[in-house]
């Protein structure tokens, strides 16, 4: 496909075969930022893949989208390992994806997403992340650190 649905989507990306290109929209549409699931990385020999996207646009309504239902249910085919199941991972603590139904987003239900599984990874918000960032940049760069020279053994 070669037009952006929104700012921060590549200029060309990959979309599963059997999508109609006017279902994109209304995936884009149904996504938080307009952000469609994306592919940044795939494997030739089996077509595993991973892809990144927002979290939809459910509310407390529990909203859905047909076309969007599709689309990842296409990925989730596409692999020839024959597992035929898309693994959702959400990167947030299961509460902050539930709290977030209350700004009409959420989470991938697994009524409407029968081809799928969402796992939870429990990951503090950025700045959660900004803050481990910067004492693991500060443990690595401490004199004691490179004293023991691990990352020499590292490398």
């Amino acid at each position: 496909h070669d037009s952006p649905l929104c700012s921060s989507s590549p200029r060309l990306i990959v979309v599963p075969q059997r999508m109609p290109e006017n279902y994109l929209k209304l995936v884009s549409g149904f996504r938080s930022e307009g952000r469609i699931p994306v592919l940044t990385w795939g494997r030739p020999y089996d077509s595993a893949s991973i892809w990144r996207s927002s979290q939809p646009k459910v509310g407390f309504s529990g909203a859905s989208c047909p076309q969007d239902e599709m689309m990842l249910d296409s990925l989730a085919t596409a692999s020839t390992n024959g597992e035929n199941i898309l693994r959702i991972i959400d990167c947030r603590p299961r509460a902050n994806a539930v709290a977030n139904r209350a700004t009409g987003h959420g989470y991938e239900s697994s009524a409407n997403y029968t081809s799928s599984r969402l796992v939870f990874m429990n990951i503090g918000n950025v700045h959660v992340m900004r803050d481990s960032l910067a004492k693991l940049v500060q443990l690595c760069t401490s004199p004691s650190a490179q004293d023991t020279q691990w990352l020499q053994r590292v490398e």
